[in-house]
């Protein structure tokens, strides 16, 4: 009895993936938003940035980034009243190849008069468990928001319960 057995010489390849972060965009202008951002590994971080999804003209300069630590990057010199499409880039070490992340959205400010979308949600306790709190309401109003599609979004408090995180 025979047998042969297979064995990848070159096993499929995967592109490497950003690590995980969490990204918030503040300040908004005419010509600028700053970059809020924590990466759950340390290195380097930058953001690249365009007018067109996937075309990236421009690219912010480098910043060190240490894990669990947020970083702060301002994007200037841009046009009033546009949206752009940017992305996370990230390595570990200079030198290294940079990682590039999920792309996102943002608008410069309008044009006196236009008009845009925002959402607000209330107090929403999370992780309370008094009368009245209720997950799958406050997740219909989380899909309500995402379904707006809103410029904006104000969170009116309680969206982290930090009693609810174990160190």
């Amino acid at each position: 009895v025979w047998a042969i057995v297979a064995v990848p010489i070159n096993p499929a390849f995967s592109e490497p993936t950003a690590p995980a972060h969490t990204i918030l965009l503040g300040r908004p202008t005419d010509d600028s938003v700053t970059v809020n951002a924590i990466l759950n590994q340390g290195g380097e971080v930058a953001f690249e940035y365009g007018t067109e999804s996937g075309v990236y003209g421009f690219t912010t300069g480098a910043e060190p980034c240490t894990a669990g630590e947020p970083v702060e990057v301002v994007i200037s010199g841009l046009d009033p009243n546009t949206q752009y499409f940017y992305r996370v880039l990230y390595r570990a070490t200079s030198g290294d190849e940079w990682i590039a992340g999920e792309e996102h959205t943002f608008h410069t400010q309008r044009d006196q008069g236009e008009t845009f979308t925002f959402t607000i949600a209330s107090d929403s306790h999370l992780g309370d468990t008094f009368s009245g709190n209720d997950p799958a309401r406050y997740e219909q109003t989380t899909l309500n928001i995402a379904a707006d599609n809103p410029e904006f979004h104000l969170d009116l408090g309680d969206a982290f319960n930090l009693s609810l995180i174990h160190i």
